[in-house]
């Protein structure tokens, strides 16, 4: 067989995966909490790393870093703690609460009993 007799390969569906996604302001998208494991706790669009300071050599490696004076930051100082926790569950809570107010509003347009 030569090389112009041969069948393409049928074309394969790769779902769509928006670009948007790379963004930390994705954390505020309706399905953020569907796509993303861990949802608002995940360290991929929540966390607390500062850009301008390097991460322990150390723990980098996957060690433990002992020096109390180390001035580098630690995987322990970028995770999300008990206080942003709460302020993110007070954020979530606040936006389904938009949400379900928006659809409640919406609904009430489709059936013309909407005040303006």
């Amino acid at each position: 067989m030569s090389e112009q007799d041969e069948e393409p390969e049928p074309a394969r569906f790769t779902p769509y995966e928006s670009p948007l996604r790379m963004f930390k302001s994705y954390r505020y998208h309706p399905n953020y909490a569907h796509d993303i494991p861990g949802g608002f706790l995940s360290l991929t669009f929540s966390h607390q790393i500062n850009p301008e300071k390097p991460l322990c050599q150390f723990e980098s490696a996957g060690g433990a870093c002992n020096d109390p004076e180390c001035p580098d930051q630690h995987f322990r100082e970028v995770a999300i703690t008990g206080a942003l926790e709460e302020e993110f569950s007070i954020l979530f809570f606040f936006f389904f609460l938009f949400l379900l107010d928006l659809g409640h509003m919406y609904a009430q347009i489709l059936t013309g009993t909407h005040n303006r």
